[in-house]
């Protein structure tokens, strides 16, 4: 494939027939500017109609390559080994587990590291169409790995993300920050043909790094934080909002005329203020950031103490109208949290929330008339 003592890039791929989908090999010398086929493709077929999306990673320990991929209609991961990356032997299969849909699509297997030092394998299957949103969304599970087979520590579904527009996620490993990077499809194919553009079809979500963590039940649970934004950054805006702020009252501050907004806020949300007698929980108890514009339009994103949950809410935007485009999205935070950190990235057709340093992250499409002037 290479000559000796230099290397390339080698591309494993599914392509499609109308019957048929299999795994086939190409390789690049120049950095990826043209590939040569191998004369042999496919280098794995199982005369399958609904069989796609191989990541294929090297596993040190067995001194092999593993190639995971998708028996979608199956609704099964199925695990392929090679020592050369052209004779390929099935080593398991996975599934159907979690919420099935009705495809399993683009699977990864990444090793991540737990807060603290130790690792967990971590398995991400998309599914489309079938999420509980609707469309499509990628779930995740976190075991074990030994090489062959892949065994979760519990049939509990865990979803990526609590919005709708997160979907396909891919992952850069062997980065230089140690951590796995990835980086998902922010669209929905429910609507992703008929979104307002004419010269591209959505966009790519930021890089996140990924870590696991532990849980109130000590159960490890995903990590997601924006990898490195700072050649991204402009000049940052001197903003200082209200150290406190009483029950009803607001605070506004214009946003600069830019296309991208990065904003970071860390509140203590009073659930039971003084005034009210017990037991009524009144009005009170929410914080709410309401990005504007001049059009009365108002993305909304706010936390609710007494419910322990946070909202993401487009259902005032008026640049987009469809049945599927859904205009808001909770998660649960942990119960009885009266504090929350919220970074907040807001592009001119996106919006990514990573809530308490990356425990829940949240992803959506935003069709705006005019640019954000401000926030309250």
């Amino acid at each position: 494939m290479f000559a000796e003592n230099t290397g390339g890039i080698v591309a494993l791929y599914t392509r499609a027939a109308p019957d048929r989908q299999s795994q086939y090999l190409a390789w690049s010398t120049d950095s990826g500017l043209s590939f040569t086929e191998y004369a042999q493709n496919p280098v794995l077929d199982l005369q399958l109609s609904s069989f796609r999306d191989p990541q294929v990673f090297f596993h040190a320990p067995t001194q092999r390559w593993i190639m995971c991929v998708a028996l979608s209609r199956a609704h099964q991961i199925a695990f392929f080994g090679s020592p050369n990356l052209l004779q390929w032997t099935e080593l398991s299969r996975f599934g159907p587990s979690g919420i099935t849909g009705v495809d399993y699509e683009c699977p990864n297997l990444v090793e991540v590291p737990i807060e603290g030092g130790k690792t967990a394998w971590v398995l991400f299957v998309s599914i489309n169409p079938g999420a509980p949103q609707g469309g499509s969304a990628t779930q995740y599970f976190v075991g074990t790995f030994d090489g062959s087979r892949f065994v979760p520590e519990s049939d509990t579904v865990e979803f990526v993300d609590f919005a709708k527009d997160f979907y396909a996620l891919q992952f850069f490993t062997n980065v230089p920050s140690g951590n796995p990077v990835s980086i998902g499809w922010l669209n929905n194919w429910q609507y992703c043909q008929e979104t307002p553009a004419n010269s591209w079809r959505g966009v790519m979500s930021l890089p996140r790094r990924v870590s696991l963590a532990p849980d109130t039940t000590q159960r490890l649970k995903l990590i997601q934080q924006p990898e490195d934004l700072t050649a991204l950054r402009g000049t940052a805006s001197d903003v200082t909002p209200p150290s406190r702020m009483e029950a009803g009252s607001s605070w506004e501050t214009p946003l600069p005329a830019s296309g991208a907004h990065e904003v970071r806020i860390s509140a203590e949300i009073d659930a039971q203020p003084a005034g009210l007698p017990p037991g009524d929980k009144g009005r009170s108890g929410r914080f709410v950031l309401n990005f504007l514009n001049s059009n009365e339009e108002t993305l909304s994103i706010g936390f609710d103490a007494f419910t322990a949950q946070l909202w993401l809410d487009r259902g005032k935007l008026k640049g987009f109208s469809h049945p599927f485009f859904t205009n808001s999205f909770s998660a649960a935070l942990t119960p009885d949290q009266r504090k929350i950190t919220l970074h907040i990235v807001l592009d001119k057709c996106s919006v990514e929330v990573f809530v308490n340093n990356g425990q829940q992250t949240g992803s959506a499409l935003l069709f705006p008339a005019p640019r954000w002037t401000g926030c309250a």
